[in-house]
């Protein structure tokens, strides 16, 4: 790492360790920098990607986006040496923060004009690189499987999401994981039609989904997918809003119900609890042949 870079976020990292955060002695430190854009080529880094890399914002992200504004304001650019500026942070956000403030910060840097398509030094020249998605695909794995952190893992679906949506050009703004859906009421429920009925099915005390299920809490869509995650996809119930079926009967127990708490049993199984004590239990299982469904059952009694 270059010494203007390693000094930068020592310095910058000093004044967000404490609190209140110093924001007009951050300012300064970012306009006293002779090239607040410095990239480091050895290295693959820039002043913000590393500073969000060693910043230690575990169980600190709120400042996240606050610090990405900042730098943006004291004229760091997103498209500069060849748009790395922008993708490296956006990479980095992979390993800044364990909680769902990286969406946010993605966010400010997107709309910005970060590209999450961007090529490094260690991509094949010949070969399209795998970018953002291949860098929140490899931690995605590690958060479901080792870590077994399923907020962080659903945080870094929501991540997936918004990526796919700015490839596509669509707005992306909206996703979430599924935090933005706690306190607020369940008002509809949504399966999408294949063959033209409904994905959905009993299958004995439980009932089967076969493609992702909707859950609309107020205007959002919460989609859950055979996998047993969650998010908040506004793009993809508008891809399938020519596709969807009402099944809220099948939910009428919770519906006009607040959401509590999403709590995570297995990297497959967990429930939602709502306000009258009913807890909505999902799970997902291998049906042979690559596929996989989803199921769901409702209980009243919480230590069923």
């Amino acid at each position: 790492m270059s010494n203007i870079i390693s000094d930068s976020v020592s310095k910058l990292s000093a004044i967000t360790d404490q609190t209140p955060i110093d924001w007009d002695a951050f300012d300064y430190v970012l306009k006293g920098l002779e090239d607040i854009n410095a990239y480091d080529e050895h290295y693959e880094e820039t002043i913000l990607s590393e500073f969000i890399m060693d910043g230690e914002f575990y169980k600190r992200g709120f400042i996240l986006a606050d610090v990405v504004r900042h730098f943006l304001a004291c004229g760091y650019d997103v498209s500069a040496n060849d748009g790395l500026n922008g993708g490296l942070v956006l990479h980095s956000l992979c390993w800044s923060s364990y909680d769902h403030y990286v969406l946010e910060a993605a966010k400010v840097l997107m709309n910005a004009g970060a590209p999450v398509k961007y090529k490094t030094s260690g991509d094949d020249p010949n070969e399209e690189p795998e970018c953002l998605l291949g860098s929140i695909s490899w931690k995605l794995s590690g958060a479901w499987m080792v870590d077994k952190d399923y907020a962080w893992a659903n945080t870094l679906e929501a991540y997936y999401a918004m990526t796919e949506a700015n490839i596509a050009g669509k707005d992306y703004n909206a996703i979430y994981n599924y935090f933005a859906c706690i306190g607020k009421p369940l008002t509809a429920v949504s399966a999408i039609n294949v063959d033209g009925k409904p994905a959905l099915y009993d299958e004995g005390a439980v009932s089967v989904y076969s493609e992702p299920l909707i859950l609309w809490f107020e205007n959002k869509p919460l989609v859950v997918s055979c996998y047993t995650d969650f998010v908040v996809n506004p793009v993809y119930a508008d891809d399938k809003k020519n596709d969807l079926a009402d099944v809220t009967t099948a939910f009428s127990s919770l519906i006009g119900t607040t959401l509590k708490e999403v709590q995570y049993i297995g990297t497959a199984i967990c429930y939602f609890e709502f306000s009258n004590g009913k807890r909505l239990f999902f799970a997902g299982r291998d049906i042979g042949d690559g596929k996989r469904v989803g199921t769901f059952d409702i209980l009243a009694d919480s230590k069923k």
